[in-house]
């Protein structure tokens, strides 16, 4: 108890090449084959120069492609759990993170600097700081375990329900169903705002992007007359 006191678990998942997941990646502008760039962010050419497969393969190297100049991501979202004494109770957070904020966690944590962070990922992924409530984390009473509060209790369930037969595979398949009801969700560093201009005499419409909260968002923008063409982002 005393090590599980002051320990933090993040449990991570492994992609799954984008099934069930409709919400575009936060990532930097693409560029189109002549290098044009699709959108615009505020940092730097340099700071987000690394989000581009442009590096080529060192060496040793046999199987990495040819680079091709694209995006390299953050990729398709996945669920992670955030174990601890100060993330008690179900909450959910919607922030955007990726493996590099369990890094920048760490910086927070012990004062350490990872220098293969791009600035790009550190302006639009949180170091997790958000997930927890260092202030009052123990305002919720501890769950109870259902009755079963010993190990070999614990235990005799598990040998129990390893000796039950499989489940079978219905015969009428149905989609899964989202589960009944809301859960508390963390607040989020972002406050987007979104104007349009429109120049009737010139037949344009000019769109304003702000975000004044603590948080780098990227806006994404597609032409709905032409879905085939590159989607637009900035951040």
């Amino acid at each position: 108890p005393q090590v599980w006191s002051q320990t933090v678990l993040l449990v991570n998942f492994d992609e799954n090449d984008g099934f069930f997941d409709h919400v575009p990646s936060p990532s930097a502008p693409s560029k189109d084959i002549n290098g044009v760039v699709y959108g615009k962010t505020t940092l730097t050419d340099q700071q987000v120069s690394y989000e581009y497969f442009n590096h080529p393969a060192v060496a040793t190297s046999k199987s990495q492609p040819e680079t091709d100049g694209r995006v390299y991501g953050p990729g398709v979202r996945v669920p992670m759990y955030v174990i601890s004494p100060w993330s008690r109770g179900g909450w959910v957070n919607s922030q955007v993170f990726d493996h590099t904020s369990i890094l920048q966690f760490l910086e927070k944590r012990f004062g350490v600097q990872e220098p293969n962070i791009s600035p790009y990922r550190r302006a639009v992924c949180g170091d997790l700081t958000t997930a927890f409530n260092f202030k009052t984390p123990n305002l919720l009473p501890v769950a109870e375990l259902d009755g079963k509060k010993t190990k070999a209790e614990a235990d005799a369930i598990r040998v129990a329900q390893e000796l039950l037969p499989q489940v079978s595979v219905p015969s009428q398949q149905q989609f899964p169903q989202q589960e009944i009801g809301i859960r508390p969700s963390r607040a989020l560093p972002y406050i987007l705002h979104t104007s349009a201009k429109v120049d009737v005499t010139q037949k344009t419409v000019k769109l304003m992007f702000s975000n004044t909260g603590k948080q780098a968002a990227v806006f994404h923008v597609y032409n709905r007359l032409d879905l085939t063409a590159i989607p637009r982002r900035y951040m």
